[in-house]
Parts: C-alpha cells; sequence; structure tokens
C-alpha cells in the first residue's frame, strides 16, 4: 500500500484485510497486520473486528485472540467474530467458554457490578442470531445435544432471538 504512495481509510484498510481472510492468504494478511502496526497510531474497532475474521479464517484463532484480548472495548460484531472463529475453526469448546464469558458479562452488567465489585461501563452487549449460530454449531461438533437444546430455547425465551433456517 505505502509502496505505492497510498495511504487507504479505515474502509480501504478493512476490505484488504477481508479479501485476506475471504481468500484465506495468511501471508498476506499477517503483512497488512504488520503495516497497520507500524502505521496507525490507533486501530479502530472495526479494523480490529476484520483482523479478527481474518486469523480465524486463516484457522490462526491464536492470533485472532490475541487481538481480541487487547481491545480496551468490544462491539457484538466483535465477539461475534472471535466466538464463530473459535466455533468453525476447530475450537468449538473455546467458542463455548467465549459465549458464557460474554453471557456473564450481560449478567454482570444487568447487576451493576462485575466480579471485582467495580461498577462495569462496557460490554454488556446482547447475542443475536449470529451469536447463535456459532454456539448452536459448537454444540453439534462437540455433540452436546442437551446443551444445544438449552442454548436454542434460551435464544428464543431469553434474548427474544427468532430461530430461522441457519438455526
Amino acid at each position: 500500500m505505502s509502496g505505492l504512495r497510498f495511504n487507504g481509510n479505515d474502509t480501504t484498510v478493512v476490505c484488504v484485510v477481508t479479501a485476506c481472510g475471504r481468500s484465506v492468504i495468511l501471508k498476506e494478511g499477517k503483512s497488512v497486520h504488520g503495516y497497520l502496526i507500524r502505521t496507525f497510531v490507533r486501530m479502530s474497532l472495526i479494523i480490529n473486528t476484520a483482523l479478527i475474521d481474518m486469523y480465524s479464517k486463516c484457522q490462526r484463532t491464536d492470533i485472532a485472540r490475541g487481538v481480541f484480548e487487547r481491545l480496551p472495548t468490544r462491539n457484538l460484531v466483535c465477539w461475534n467474530a472471535m466466538i464463530l472463529g473459535h466455533c468453525l475453526s476447530g475450537n468449538p469448546r473455546d467458542g463455548l467458554k467465549l459465549f458464557a464469558q460474554m453471557h456473564a458479562k450481560i449478567k454482570l452488567i444487568e447487576s451493576g457490578i462485575d466480579d471485582d465489585n467495580s461498577i462495569e461501563l462496557g460490554e454488556g452487549v446482547l447475542p443475536d442470531e449470529v451469536t447463535y449460530i456459532g454456539v448452536l454449531y459448537a454444540c453439534l461438533q462437540e455433540g452436546l445435544l442437551p446443551q444445544g437444546m438449552n442454548y436454542f430455547n434460551q435464544m428464543s425465551d431469553v434474548f427474544g432471538v427468532k430461530p430461522n433456517f441457519a438455526h
């Protein structure tokens, strides 16, 4: 990018990173990530989420998780990218554990207190239909039919997510 004297914006970078993920070209994706580290003072949540998705699609959920863990705040799209990355890239139990963490944060937000008795100010995101696609797929992969049925019921009964053909 910079060799051509072209500096892209967030949209350009997200498109390039997304293309690397869809094409499963890890070397190029890592190169873009390195470029971002060298040139951007602060990467946006959108760029970081694209990196999480790209690394997950390239079967490097370890690197994706590192990006995820370093984020100061996360939105639903970011949580979904990491949960689906684990669930679809061979680590379904890690995806279920991450979903449980997301769910625990929701409960802490509802009570206004996190586990160290301080006020929780962020990450009170609710799961959506995409979240449950990953969670239900993980249950299928791991042979956890009863747990999958519980999640399926929770999806509509607790969170109001209407099942569709993907579920």
